[in-house]
């Protein structure tokens, strides 16, 4: 699998999403080309949507580019889940 940022590094062009088992995640890796746009207000969803052919979608191993941690719930349900990850030692 390729890392979004050397998939941004051969094709600087393209918007690049990252992948995970099929679930788009985040962050996104944008163009130069693209900042006007994103500075314009419009939602970042639309700006993706407006021109799927500079999309690139990159299939990552990391499951942390769906996990959204916005709320006490989120926090715990992801520490709860991952909080004996390096304790083996």
């Amino acid at each position: 699998m390729k890392l979004p940022v050397a998939a941004h590094s051969e094709d600087p062009l393209r918007i690049i999403v990252p992948l995970y088992e099929g679930r788009r995640g985040h962050p996104s890796l944008f163009p130069r080309t693209v900042i006007g746009e994103i500075f314009s207000g419009v939602d970042l969803r639309e700006i993706l949507r407006k021109d799927p052919d500079r999309v690139k979608y990159v299939a990552v191993a990391d499951e942390g580019v769906i996990l959204d941690m916005d709320t006490a719930e989120d926090y715990q349900r992801i520490y709860e889940k991952h909080r004996h990850q390096g304790t083996d030692r």
